[in-house]
């Protein structure tokens, strides 16, 4: 199912879906007519459907169509705009994408300060030497195309090096990896999706969007799949299944790398009326064997994430 920025549109396409045999509405018909859409706040509408599904699987990151279309800006070894819109540069895609943003990786690397290239390159990248490479593009302002970033990674990068992880290529990746979560909020979308749009799908019946309402709604052993490509979405992933809710950019937690919910000195929640966890972990982590990497190279950073729902 195609979705457009990232997921941030993932209530309304499911609701548009039919069953491939039957024709029917995979999640029935809705009578009272509810807008899909967010509100003026960006807050999802309450929205009930008779049925859910039984599973859902998030494909995360950036596709292999829109890396290799070059005019999209995700690809560092393409000549092309710095742009990394997952919407495109179309004013109409980015008029009716909902949550699309009219930020361009070109205003950020142009625009935002050194302190905020930092935190960025750090937060979504894993970049090691965030603050040097932040330095660089700042000191080599204006930059408007994918070869104007290289250059500016490079001339504080070594195009190679002894250790793979600190050469320009590696490098690149993720520098651009770091800007493309940024210019779209991936994080905000993949949130959104795993607290709130994945239980609501994956119910039965009687569950609403803003919680479970008396209807009885019942999870009924719902399966999701996570990929994901990076540290932050499976991080976040993890967090979901372990407290029922991300809330990974907490500092005084990032700093610990712990649950965000209060135990005791035995490692029990205190206050299991607080929180709400919808899913269990059903399998533990895939990595891509050496098999499929081979016949298809970026397979080598996905980790797979089995997840079931329960009530």
């Amino acid at each position: 199912i195609p979705v457009q920025s990232n997921f941030r549109n993932l209530i309304a396409v499911l609701s548009k879906v039919r069953h491939p045999a039957t024709g029917r509405y995979l999640l029935g018909n809705r009578e009272d007519g509810t807008n899909l859409d967010h509100d003026d706040d960006g807050v999802l509408p309450d929205v009930e459907f008779p049925r859910g599904v039984n599973g859902l699987l998030l494909d995360l990151g950036v596709s292999s169509h829109q890396i290799d279309t070059s005019e999209r800006g995700f690809a560092f070894m393409k000549e092309g705009p710095l742009d990394m819109r997952m919407s495109g540069n179309d004013p109409y895609s980015q008029s009716t994408a909902v949550g699309s943003s009219a930020l361009t990786a070109a205003d950020i690397c142009n625009e935002f300060d050194e302190a905020a290239l930092i935190d960025i390159l750090r937060t979504y990248g894993d970049e090691p030497r965030a603050r040097r490479v932040a330095g660089a593009i700042v000191s080599s302002r204006p930059l408007h195309t994918t070869t104007d970033l290289v250059h500016a990674i490079n001339s504080v990068t070594p195009t190679f090096a002894r250790q793979k992880r600190a050469g320009l290529i590696a490098t690149s990746a993720r520098v651009f990896q770091a800007l493309r979560i940024a210019v779209n909020e991936e994080d905000g979308a993949l949130k959104e999706v795993l607290e709130r749009v994945a239980p609501w799908a994956l119910a039965r019946s009687g569950y609403s969007l803003r919680g479970k309402s008396g209807g009885g709604g019942v999870m009924d052993e719902g399966i999701l799949v996570v990929l994901s490509y990076h540290s932050m979405e499976d991080k976040m992933a993890k967090r979901v299944i372990r407290d029922g809710k991300v809330d990974l950019f907490e500092r005084s937690s990032r700093r610990r790398g712990g649950s965000v919910l209060e135990k005791d000195i035995y490692g029990n929640v205190i206050d299991e009326s607080t929180f709400d966890v919808p899913f269990e972990p059903l399998a533990k982590q895939r990595k891509a064997t050496e098999e499929e990497i081979a016949v298809n190279s970026r397979s080598r950073s996905a980790t797979l994430e089995l997840q079931y729902g329960f009530d």
